[in-house]
Parts: C-alpha cells; sequence; structure tokens
C-alpha cells in the first residue's frame, strides 16, 4: 500500500516487547493455495484510492486469487483531485451509495466520523481470533483515536522531532517554547535551525503542535493573550519576514548548514528531523553532529514532545454491507509477514519506519544488533555497527514516550491563530492587540463547539 504521511493528545502506554498472551497467532499470512470460489460467486468489496501504487495492486491481486468468499474491485480517483473526491464521496453518503473501503489520508476524518460515516476498527481487532489490541504499541494507536475510536489502518510510524547538541542545547525532552526562546537567547550568535525560515515558518514550528498548550481542556478557556503567548510572537517576529528560497538551490547550501551543526553554529536540525530505524541515533551522532545529541521535542507539545508520524490510512465504511471482507483485506497489514516487511524494507533503501506491532518491533531491535549495510544508488551506502541494547532502549524510550500525531490537515483554531498572527508579522497590528484578537475569536469559537 502508499506510504504516506498522517495532535491528538494521548498518554504513552509503556511499551512490553514481548509476545502478547492474546491467543495463538504467531503467523497470520494468507492462504497459499487459491479459492476454489470463482469470481462470479464472491461478494465485491469496492475500494477506492487516491492514486495507486505497486504494492497495493500486488495485495490486491493476491487478495483476489485467494479469498474464498470476497474480490476487491477499485477505483482510483487520482492523488491531485483531492476537493473532487471529496464532493464526491459527499454525495454517494447523502445517496447511501459509498464504497466499502477508502484510502483517507486527506479525508477530515473528525467531521465524517462525527457523523457515524466509518466503522471503528477497534471492534475488529477486538474479535479477531488471531489478534487483539494489546499485540500493538497503544500509544501509536491511541494518538489516532476519535472519540476513543481507531477508524484508520495505523500500519507504521516515524518520530518527528527537533534535535541538537547535548553539550550545548542540554539533555530536556518536552520543552516549552519559553525554554527554546531561553535557550536562543542564550546564544544570539548562532542559528536556531538549519533551514531557511522565515517569521511564519518559524511561528509554525512553535505553535501548529503547540497551540493546545493554551487552552484549558477540563475550562474551556484559553490564554492567547497573556505574556507567553506574546513572548512566542515577538520572538518569531525576529526572524526575516520573507526568506530567500534561493539559497537551497546553492549546491554548497547543504554542506554547510552541515558544518554548522559539527561546528555547533546551529542549534537544532529541521533538515534530519525524522527518526526512522534503530540506527537513527548512531548516523544523527556521527554524521549529522559529530557527538551526543538530545531529541527536544517540539515546543509545548504532549509527552516527550515527539510527533508520531503514521501511515496506512484505509477506513471501513460503517453501513459496507461486506465490512467483514473490508477487514479481511486490511487485517494482512497487521499480519506477522506485512509487519516484519516493514523492518527489512527493500534491499537497497531499507525499512519504512517502525512496525506498530510489538512482535516486529522486537524484531526489528534484535535484528539492529546484527549490524546493517544498505547499498543505494550511484555508488552510495550507509554501513552501521551492531546496535547495543542501550542503542536499542534510547529508540524504546522515545517511542514510549511519543504522544501527538502528525496533522494531515489545518486545525480550525489553529487557522485563526495563524491568520491573525499574519496581520502581526506584516506590521499591521502590535503584539498584544493580536493576542488580544486571536483570545476572543479562539474563545468564542470554544463556547459555541465546546
Amino acid at each position: 500500500m502508499k506510504f504516506r504521511k498522517i495532535c491528538a493528545a494521548a498518554t504513552a502506554a509503556l511499551m512490553c516487547l514481548t509476545m502478547s498472551s492474546c491467543g495463538g497467532h504467531e503467523t497470520e499470512q494468507l492462504p497459499d493455495t487459491a479459492a476454489e470460489t470463482s469470481p462470479e460467486e464472491k461478494k465485491t468489496v469496492k475500494m477506492t484510492v487516491m492514486g495507486i501504487d505497486t504494492a497495493l495492486e500486488v495485495h490486491i491481486a493476491d487478495f483476489n486469487k485467494t479469498s474464498a468468499e470476497y474480490e476487491i474491485e477499485v477505483t482510483d480517483r487520482g492523488i491531485n483531485n483531492l476537493s473532487n473526491v471529496i464532493d464526491t464521496l459527499n454525495l454517494e453518503i447523502i445517496a447511501g451509495n459509498t464504497p466499502d473501503i477508502i484510502d483517507s489520508f486527506f479525508l477530515p476524518m473528525e467531521s465524517y466520523v462525527e457523523k457515524g460515516v466509518f466503522a471503528d476498527l477497534y471492534n475488529f481487532i477486538d474479535s479477531d481470533p488471531d489478534m487483539c489490541r494489546e499485540d500493538f504499541l497503544e500509544n501509536i494507536f491511541t494518538a489516532y483515536e476519535i472519540n476513543g475510536g481507531l477508524y484508520q489502518n495505523i500500519t507504521n510510524f516515524k518520530l518527528d522531532t527537533l534535535m541538537g547538541k547535548s553539550s550545548i542545547v542540554g539533555e530536556m525532552q518536552g520543552r516549552t517554547s519559553d525554554d527554546f526562546i531561553d535557550l536562543a537567547e542564550k546564544y544570539p550568535d548562532k542559528k536556531f535551525v538549519d533551514m531557511p525560515l522565515d517569521r511564519y515558518g518559524i511561528f509554525d514550528e512553535f505553535m501548529r503542535y503547540g497551540w493546545q498548550s493554551f487552552i484549558g481542556t477540563e475550562t474551556g478557556k484559553c490564554d492567547f493573550n497573556g505574556k507567553r503567548f506574546i513572548l512566542i510572537l515577538e520572538f518569531c517576529n525576529t526572524f526575516p519576514e520573507k526568506y530567500d528560497s534561493s539559497v537551497m538551490l546553492d549546491p554548497s547550501w547543504r554542506q554547510n548548514e552541515e558544518e554548522n551543526l559539527i561546528n555547533g553554529k546551529t542549534l537544532f536540525t529541521l533538515w534530519d528531523r525524522n527518526i526512522d530505524n534503530f540506527y537513527s541515533f548512531r548516523k544523527l551522532e556521527e554524521y549529522t553532529f559529530g557527538e551526543p545529541i538530545v531529541v527536544t521535542g517540539y515546543p509545548d507539545s504532549e509527552g516527550n514532545g515527539v510527533l508520531i508520524d503514521a501511515d496506512g490510512s484505509f477506513a471501513i465504511f460503517e453501513k459496507s454491507s461486506v465490512k467483514e471482507g473490508a477487514w479481511e483485506f486490511l487485517r494482512y497489514y497487521y499480519s506477522d509477514e506485512y509487519q516484519k516487511w516493514i523492518v527489512k524494507g527493500d534491499e537497497r533503501y531499507g525499512s519504512s519506519g517502525f512496525p506498530v506491532k510489538k512482535s516486529a518491533l522486537e524484531f526489528a531491535a534484535e535484528d539492529a544488533k546484527k549490524g546493517l549495510y544498505l547499498s543505494y544508488w550511484e555508488g552510495y551506502s550507509d554501513a552501521y555497527t551492531p546496535n547495543t541494547d542501550d542503542d536499542n532502549q534510547r529508540i524504546i524510550d522515545l517511542i514510549n514516550g511519543a504522544a501527538c500525531r502528525v496533522e494531515t490537515s489545518e486545525n480550525f483554531v489553529y487557522n485563526i491563530i495563524r491568520e491573525e498572527a499574519e496581520m502581526y508579522f506584516s506590521g499591521q497590528r502590535p503584539a498584544e492587540e493580536t493576542a488580544e484578537i486571536i483570545q476572543n475569536r479562539v474563545q468564542l469559537y470554544l463556547n459555541e463547539n465546546g
């Protein structure tokens, strides 16, 4: 299936890297023999996708060959026609003529779930004799829950974060915006990040995942007109109004930025922000920074501030008459076979991130203790010596502490914040007035939708 990007707050669950005791499910592979039922006798499971790749085509072909009861019929509406896809879907919902499975990554899932459009995948997992929730990394699933339900099949993930040299930025994880601003003021001679950001871009880094810290979840009251938010506005305003995108066209630009990180002239990296395998720390410390690093997370985010960037985005329609067949197709992505494939991946390019199944993550950790050699195009390669248990534990602790997901679409409250902040960044309004307007607009929204 296609791998693409997908902050619901969650309490990070302590991960146990052992096989669950939910029953015998050592293997969950599809049958090797072709089904005896003819295609004419099978029930059709209609699937809508926005672009189809080879891996998905292969899985559909294998499923249609081996399933005794169901046949997948796929419609590809193209990856560049999202608005048309949503309009068509809305008409199908009204007419009661939806497909059975849809590629849901770009859809406004919260609004559809509120209307009862999609089925809760927890119900399928709970009733499946070969798996249970405890087989999986609970905090990863929880980050993608909507009202306590799981409506997309999350299959694998990366971790998205800010990182810097421990000797310069300190050891602390889960930092506030004040912590980051204090650090920038402590080192006025150093660049803040290794990407050419303007004031709007750095504001996104501070607020896209931290805006919820200004809203009391129990009280429903917000605090955007206080000193902390005004300080963020003023700090971001010290960046250029518009960055010069041409600098990234210079062939020496990236090399210069890498040297700045190694020499301690830049505090944080946004270029290498992903942790996606058990060798990630070694690569960053040996090649990017040249010494031990700390993962700080994003300002004011939940848990350790690290964001979960998950792949896997199929949803099953609640009113489908063949939901069992739809689940029969999707459950393959939670099989030992597929989850271990995520770990090993392509022999040239390696893994596709971390698997969501505990046993597969345990497999990945053990595999990292064997060392790694990857060959790339044009003669480039990476080779890593075997990980130690301590190396692996650093990654496991990072995964356990992650509680927020990368958002795929703009949040209404965040849109208010950014819209009004732009008035300040463009010089049309002072910071205090901007903060007061944001406070009033967001509070009004909370009062009407709380």
